[in-house]
């Protein structure tokens, strides 16, 4: 306290926010007589360099993506975190299921199986683990048509598998993290396989990189979160 302040009068002190301490527990031994009416006081005038700032949040840049990308890779891998396991099994005539919504995480399944006339699977892997013993995951529709749109971190590669009874069968694989980070893979930590049984059967994959925002055009997605705009 001041030397210049007595019982009763109120001052102002201005410190880092990093100084800032939590109280330390304080015993009162007595109890000394307010001479002044505190409450009559003036109020404390804000100080003008402390005023709301305007300046608007950019954009994390790639060499940013790229450093939270690995940092998050880093810790799972120092964890060894096991998440609940998905439900590996998923029925319906004709709509999509998306077990990863609103932020979900799971353990995802070796074998994950769907059924249905019409099925859209829609999944965000970025946060995501895949069991330690096979490290990978198979989607085996049973159905007429049926897509999977996924969206894959770096480190998650997709391949096709085997699959049968189908007259048409695609896999599209597209990079839409910054320019500067394309063409570049982490360590594979996990594989996703389609598979499975249906007359069309198409796999449009997307990879970004953690903590990357949802290109444009991604309305289709809901995750808990708006889309925003991007790159």
């Amino acid at each position: 306290m001041p030397e210049d302040v007595g019982p009763g009068q109120m001052f102002t002190c201005i410190v880092p926010a990093h100084v800032l301490q939590p109280p330390t527990q304080i015993t009162i031994t007595h109890v000394t007589q307010i001479t002044q009416n505190i409450y009559l006081m003036p109020a404390v005038k804000a100080d003008p360099g402390l005023q709301h700032s305007d300046t608007v949040a950019k954009l994390p840049t790639p060499l940013e993506m790229q450093r939270i990308g690995d940092q998050q890779r880093h810790q799972e891998e120092l964890a060894n975190e096991r998440l609940p396991p998905m439900n590996p099994c998923w029925c319906t005539c004709i709509g999509d299921f998306s077990p990863t919504d609103g932020g979900a995480r799971w353990e995802l399944p070796p074998v994950l199986r769907s059924c249905g006339c019409i099925t859209v699977n829609k999944m965000d892997l970025r946060n995501q683990t895949f069991s330690p013993v096979t490290r990978q995951m198979s989607i085996e529709p049973c159905a007429c048509i049926h897509t999977n749109d996924l969206l894959v971190p770096p480190e998650v590669l997709v391949s096709p598998g085997c699959w049968c009874g189908g007259c048409i069968g695609t896999l599209e694989v597209k990079d839409r993290r910054p320019q500067e980070l394309r063409g570049s893979r982490p360590k594979i930590k996990g594989v996703v396989r389609s598979t499975g049984c249906a007359c069309i059967n198409a796999t449009n994959v997307t990879v970004l990189e953690h903590g990357q925002r949802l290109p444009k055009n991604f309305l289709q997605w809901v995750f808990g979160a708006p889309s925003a705009t991007g790159d």
